[in-house]
């Protein structure tokens, strides 16, 4: 899967459905994934969008997501 700003959330979640927890260590603003009106957000919101919601780094977040994959896969 090509990781990018505008990868849909779901889709990442669906592909890699571990991510949720380790999204979770990257800070408060992804502490909140679990709830209903997270969970709404995240059926149409891409990585820009949660970058750009939360006023995250897009680069730093892009970086971590592929980050964890890679490790998870080793």
């Amino acid at each position: 899967m090509n990781i990018n700003r505008d990868t849909k959330a779901m889709d990442l979640i669906n592909q890699y459905p571990w991510l949720t927890e380790e999204i979770k260590k990257m800070g408060d603003a992804f502490k909140i994934i679990d709830s209903p009106l997270a969970k709404l957000f995240l059926k149409s919101a891409t990585l820009g969008d949660i970058c750009a919601r939360f006023n995250l780094d897009e680069t730093k977040v892009l970086e971590e997501i592929e980050k964890m994959i890679d490790e998870h896969n080793k």
